[in-house]
């Protein structure tokens, strides 16, 4: 689910890709936790503990004896093939490294499945020692372009093992505890609807490099017996729409992380002053007298635990959204007395900390007061999660600014993309603010018509296209995916996709923005490519005008080796060059470009200090007004 890491530096909320991280997959970082460190609670610990010894499985074996059998060789290129797609392909396909065609009979389907999680497991682990196969991720990460999510944090058991429906169990070791895994779709939560493994409380579990798995299911199908095979086959199929509307749903989320990180919520500026006293006092909301007690407990726990007075002001938006600064069981609806099980002014879910009753009931009595409910959520604050608050509030952002933040990272609520927005506005009801004056995605459209443009590209042309261009380019001419290639376009229009076919033929220009996911393969693929891509768009519009965009400036970039630098630059001067008059070259980088080095980002577009090869919203603004400039004026 395009894992939605957020970050926050040089007084920007935004999100990134490893490229344009909300952008390729999930909503939310997908192995991240409330409680990293005591995520082996999401089970039994006694049931944990009471696993060994474990019985031998044939399916174990078998897997076991296939993944010894597979060659070196052949492991390096499927590494090599994983690293080139998106994770949510990797989610949606059952197969990946194995060849599919159109007619294949139920016997060969059964024995590409068995093919695939064996050179998946292979792919993904280091070892197998006693059936017990050992994860490692970062093998795989080693190679992976920069702008794409990371199977460390992005990929699961469920895109491993789970597309063999015959393995139904496993045994999952973290950390030295063992958990009873069984196979199925997440009920909910942020892995809603996805094929994974799950504990027995049917939560997702999440792993990681160094963790292991074994196989325990025993039985398999009989690829041989008419109806084991049938079932088989159907559940494959089962199992291929589910994984669709699971995709259907995750892009929902990307696209509300990149609406979200498209508005550009520094114009929020809900502002306090430290040296006026107390947070309270410069309230210019009205609260009950019992709300600014509350209210005043929070200042008080937080100033204790050394948080800063503008973090406290944005834990105090947040506690009056989430509780009415009062200490309440919530009022959404769920399995305890018919609520969910949340409590107090920041609404601490018990489920979410602890799935031991004893501990259950224990947090649950204690979060009931209100200095106990602030300890609880500064666990968060002052960890891992509240690491982005601390530095943006360091950087000196705005209230509001951090009131997102907190509402993302720290309350994490369903819909937190569209929800956090929404704070950073109502911070402003809250505390004296500023608005500051910034020209909206609506005036970049102008007189322009764009019906005339068919839009391709990767994460930076979605980015374009939710700073503005969706208000020029109708939605049928808008082709923009996350981390894709070249050849990802070309493989679309080979395979006959009606609709990027549709668009080109219908179009008078055909807009390209490409490359930040393959120039490190160097200009000589790039080059080959590009032409094949353009000369299939010639043979289905031979009138239409190619636009191919350069690539942003990122001389110094702390995600650049010196010699992916070169690639970059000479793609980029092929580029410049109209490709020896391919297409007509789009020279935009200079439009946000540092005045005193131009080959760098200028801060004020740039999303962050350490990653200065992607734009900000406000610098796709900046971008899409060149863009009206150069070919719609």
């Amino acid at each position: 689910m395009i894992k939605s890491n957020s970050i926050f530096k040089n007084n920007k909320f935004v999100f990134f890709n490893e490229a344009a991280k909300p952008i390729e997959s999930a909503s939310i970082l997908d192995k991240e936790t409330p409680n990293r460190d005591i995520r082996h609670q999401l089970a039994d610990k006694n049931a944990m503990e009471a696993i060994t010894p474990i019985p031998k499985s044939e399916l174990g074996e078998f897997y076991k004896e296939k993944t010894e059998k597979i060659d070196n060789t052949t492991t390096e290129l499927d590494i090599k093939k994983i690293n080139e797609i998106a994770i949510e392909d990797l989610r949606l396909s059952s197969r990946i490294l194995t060849a599919e065609s159109e007619n294949e009979s139920d016997e060969v389907k059964y024995n590409g499945i068995k093919e695939e999680t064996a050179r998946r497991i292979k792919t993904f682990t280091s070892k197998c020692e006693d059936g017990w196969f050992t994860l490692d991720y970062k093998n795989v990460d080693k190679n992976r372009a920069e702008q794409k999510l990371s199977h460390e944090l992005y990929t699961g058991l469920g895109e491993i093992c789970a597309i063999d429906p015959d393995i139904k169990n496993l045994i999952v070791e973290a950390d030295g505890k063992q958990i009873n895994a069984h196979r199925g779709i997440v009920p909910s939560g942020k892995h809603k609807g996805r094929l994974a493994f799950l504990d027995e409380n049917n939560e997702y579990i999440a792993t990681y490099s160094g963790d292991k798995f074994k196989i325990v299911s025993n039985k398999a199908s009989n690829p041989k017996d008419p109806d084991s095979l049938k079932e088989y086959i159907k559940e494959i199929e089962t199992n291929k729409e589910q994984k669709i509307k699971y995709s259907e749903r995750v892009k929902e989320d990307i696209e509300e992380q990149i609406r979200f990180e498209s508005t550009d919520i520094s114009s929020y500026k809900a502002d306090i002053d430290p040296n006026k006293g107390p947070v309270v006092d410069q309230l210019i909301h009205n609260l009950s007298a019992q709300q600014k007690a509350n209210a005043r407990i929070i200042e008080e726990e937080f100033t204790k635990a050394g948080v800063p007075a503008n973090i406290i002001a944005a834990a105090i938006v947040n506690s009056y959204k989430e509780s009415g600064i009062s200490m309440v069981q919530s009022k959404c609806r769920g399995n305890y007395n018919g609520h969910e099980d949340s409590w107090g002014l920041f609404q601490i879910n018990i489920p979410a900390r602890t799935k031991n009753k004893a501990e259950a009931d224990a947090l649950r009595e204690r979060v009931q007061d209100p200095r106990e409910n602030c300890k609880e959520i500064l666990k968060s604050v002052l960890g891992k999660r509240g690491k982005r608050l601390r530095e943006a509030a360091a950087n000196g952002a705005s209230v509001s600014e951090l009131t997102a933040i907190f509402c993302y990272d720290i309350e994490i609520p369903a819909h937190r993309g569209r929800i956090s927005k929404q704070r950073a506005y109502f911070a402003t009801k809250f505390f004296p603010s500023r608005i500051e004056d910034s020209k909206p995605a609506e005036a970049i459209a102008g007189k322009f018509n764009g019906s005339d443009i068919a839009f391709i590209g990767d994460s930076y042309a979605q980015g374009q296209w939710m700073a503005g261009m969706n208000k020029i380019i109708p939605k049928e001419r808008y082709f923009g995916k996350h981390s894709t290639t070249t050849a990802y376009y070309i493989r679309e229009i080979q395979k006959g996709n009606p609709k990027l076919i549709g668009a080109i033929k219908d179009s008078k220009l055909v807009y390209v923005k490409l490359g930040g996911n393959e120039y490190f393969k160097g200009l000589a693929h790039f080059q080959k490519n590009m032409q094949q891509l353009t000369a299939l768009i010639k043979e289905l519009n031979p009138n239409a005008q190619i636009a191919v965009a350069e690539m942003g400036p990122s001389k110094d970039s702390k995600k650049l080796d010196p010699a992916k630098q070169q690639q970059k630059d000479a793609v980029n001067q092929w580029i410049a060059q109209g490709g020896n008059g391919l297409f007509r070259p789009f020279l935009w980088a200079q439009t946000v470009a540092d005045n005193s080095d131009k080959t760098v980002f200028n801060p004020r577009y740039n999303r962050t200090k350490e990653d200065d090869g992607h734009l900000n919203s406000q610098g796709f603004r900046k971008m899409n007004e060149q863009f009206v400039q150069e070919f719609l004026a």
